[in-house]
């Protein structure tokens, strides 16, 4: 009986294993650092963000379309530092920027950012 030739694997297979399993870990990495930025968040209301500026606590504020984030200033007797707050933006609030500039929040503003095809 003539004997069967033995099945090599292909590199083929071998670089969609390869591609799959990088995939499945960007995938969790990816993942487990939203999840983590979730948890080590907390949210606020928009109004106790607006009071914590106005009471000059709010040290620094990132600003994106979405959301605030933000973080109060370090008390030096305080054993918590760098906690950052979370809180969703009125649309078009045109006292929020005179208000944080008016306190002296470090202010960085994030905006969105537009991917254009450039092939039709």
């Amino acid at each position: 009986m003539p004997r069967q030739p033995e099945r090599q694997s292909s590199s083929a297979d071998t670089n969609n294993s390869r591609s799959a399993i990088l995939a499945w870990l960007a995938i969790f990495l990816l993942l487990n650092f939203l999840l983590y930025r979730l948890s080590s968040n907390s949210y606020t209301p928009y109004s106790q963000f607006l009071d914590q500026v106005e009471a000059g606590k709010v040290e620094r504020a990132v600003i994106s379309p979405n959301h605030i984030e933000y973080e109060l200033t370090v008390d030096p007797s305080a054993s918590e530092t760098g906690k950052v707050y979370t809180t969703t933006p009125v649309a078009n609030d045109p006292d929020l920027l005179p208000l944080l500039r008016s306190h002296n929040v470090e202010l960085y503003l994030v905006t969105a950012i537009r991917i254009v095809n450039e092939n039709g």
